[in-house]
């Protein structure tokens, strides 16, 4: 039977057993989705968390030194989902679960059919959250979005330009053009990041994109788009420019 696919969404797996990792990434993998790392400690996971989007995590509750993971994950903001699982059997541990967000729980050994199950139960979970707070959502190091019934996962280095059009948003990427119902103000404010910029009532721009800028035809043009500058932004960006 062909592996669903998840979008080609990135895991993170969290075990300090070694085998035990392997054969989770090798069910992980056959369910469709990516692993891009396998970890065992709270600074590794810290580190790789920064160092690309995760989608999914799948992490045993124990780790090394006695560090329960949802001790972690319960101080960190704006998570993907995440699947713990554990042969814990101390009751104690499960009275202190009951404290921490609603993770999904799987209890070791688990087959390949009921990951799959955890994973569709765990992107239920971001799509019920997206839908509760609009089409784009902020997390740590990347924004969730919304478009076409699919939930996409972007970098807000990766977006060149926000386009307006009726009651769409369009955000541009090199290889993108993706559609959600927003305004350009809520999309510049949950991307919370200095290199976007309005520029006209209908476009934002990441100024690290920028390769020109025209003064006396008021235009930026950003790769090979021409992106028209009003009037009340051309100082405001003129100044933002020279600060890069």
């Amino acid at each position: 039977m062909q592996a669903k696919s998840y979008l080609m969404l990135k895991c993170l797996i969290v075990e300090d057993d070694y085998a035990f990792a392997i054969d989770t990434k090798i069910k992980a993998e056959e369910a469709g989705v990516k692993v891009s790392g396998i970890v065992s400690s709270f600074s590794e996971i810290k580190a790789a968390l920064r160092q690309e989007k995760i989608d999914l995590i799948l992490s045993d509750v124990k780790l090394k030194n006695g560090e329960y993971a949802f001790d972690l994950f319960n101080t960190l903001p704006d998570l993907p989902p995440i699947i713990l699982f554990s042969g814990i059997k101390d009751s104690s541990f499960y009275d202190r679960s009951k404290e921490s967000k609603p993770y999904i729980y799987l209890s070791k050994p688990f087959d390949d059919i009921t990951l799959k199950s955890a994973i569709e139960g765990a992107l239920r979970q971001k799509k019920e959250l997206l839908a509760n707070s609009g089409d784009i959502q902020k997390g740590d190091h990347h924004l969730f979005v919304r478009s076409n019934g699919q939930m996409i996962n972007l970098r807000p280095s990766d977006i060149l330009y926000l386009q307006s059009e009726g009651n769409y948003i369009y955000l541009y990427t090199k290889t993108r053009k993706i559609a959600i119902r927003s305004s350009i103000k809520n999309v510049i404010t949950k991307i919370d990041s200095p290199n976007f910029i309005q520029v006209h009532r209908g476009y934002a721009v990441n100024i690290m994109e920028v390769s020109e800028f025209n003064i006396s035809e008021n235009f930026t043009m950003i790769h090979d788009r021409k992106i028209p500058i009003g009037r009340k932004y051309k100082k405001e960006f003129k100044e933002r420019l020279k600060s890069t």
